[in-house]
């Protein structure tokens, strides 16, 4: 069998230019190099021919830029001149701002709704009695506000400030004090130092013995707590009030045990605290007398439905 001669390959530039189209035949000036050519003609060649470069638009002619603030000393003397008259905002003073919010606050215990859209604003000198039946959310409310427990929906801010935040939380929670149903009373512990623990803490031992007297137990400061009689433990905490000062107080039931005299000490030193710019949150099931305070009522909570 005859053997086919071999082809050479064919070489793609010159089969390029051995392609003569009819406009190329008609119009001399158009070259048969293709662009690769030295010789070629970018802007007649034959493939430019065919497929032209795109056209770029130039555009709006682009200012030159403005003298800068930096660059120019006309420039930093007109911003000067405007900052001179441009208008002083409104300073803000103290008490203007509320102090504690609480937006749409929600929270659940054992899959039960405890509180549900509870809203207010709380500012300096404030007083809030809170009054309703048991297990309604009284101490739950006030353990919320003292960061205990985290709010199912909504939220509390503090001076402006999300309690969410850890760093706003540890300056929140230095100015709360909560006097809670338990007492947290060592009874091997003196009636002193069951108050001066804590203040030693905090570094204001120095009112311990101020805080004694004005609650009536300095004569007892030597004894064991363990023969205090409950009005007595209760007047125990109202001391660690004092000696420990703290701009927000959160007392659940603190009138319990207490006598006509012990009652009228709470009310004063609930006033006096008041005065000073300080925020008191009194749950209560008996009649405190506090001047200009909010009176917050709980309702009957109903389980089975999660309504309030």
């Amino acid at each position: 069998m005859a053997r086919l001669p071999k082809l050479a390959p064919r070489n793609p530039v010159r089969l390029a230019n051995s392609i003569v189209s009819p406009l190329a035949a008609a119009d001399p000036s158009i070259s048969r190099l293709t662009p690769s050519s030295p010789n070629a003609s970018p802007s007649r060649s034959f493939f430019n021919y065919f497929f032209p470069p795109p056209r770029v638009n130039p555009g709006p002619e682009i200012p030159p830029p403005k003298p800068s603030y930096w660059s120019d000393p006309e420039s930093r003397l007109e911003t000067s001149r405007n900052l001179a008259e441009a208008p002083i905002a409104p300073t803000i003073q103290p008490g203007e701002l509320p102090r504690l919010v609480a937006s749409r606050v929600a929270c659940m215990r054992s899959g039960e709704v405890v509180l549900r859209d509870m809203n207010m604003s709380v500012y300096e000198g404030d007083g809030v009695l809170l009054t309703g039946p048991n297990g309604s959310g009284k101490s739950t409310f006030l353990r919320l506000l003292a960061g205990f427990i985290k709010p199912t929906a909504g939220y509390l801010m503090w001076q402006g400030h999300s309690l969410m935040n850890p760093d706003v939380y540890d300056m929140y929670r230095v100015n709360v004090h909560l006097m809670g149903a338990k007492d947290a009373i060592k009874n091997s512990f003196t009636v002193d130092d069951n108050v001066r623990t804590w203040a030693v803490l905090e570094g204001t031992e120095d009112r311990v013995a101020w805080a004694l007297e004005a609650v009536g137990l300095k004569h007892l400061s030597r004894e064991p707590a363990s023969i205090l009689s409950m009005g007595q433990r209760k007047r125990l905490q109202l001391a660690r009030l004092l000696a420990i000062p703290r701009s927000l107080w959160l007392l659940d039931e603190p009138s319990v045990g207490l006598d006509l005299e012990g009652v009228a000490l709470l009310e004063g030193m609930v006033e006096e605290h008041r005065a000073a710019g300080g925020i008191a949150f009194v749950a209560t099931h008996t009649p405190i007398q506090l001047s200009s305070c909010f009176h917050l009522r709980f309702p009957v909570r109903d389980p089975r439905t999660f309504a309030m």
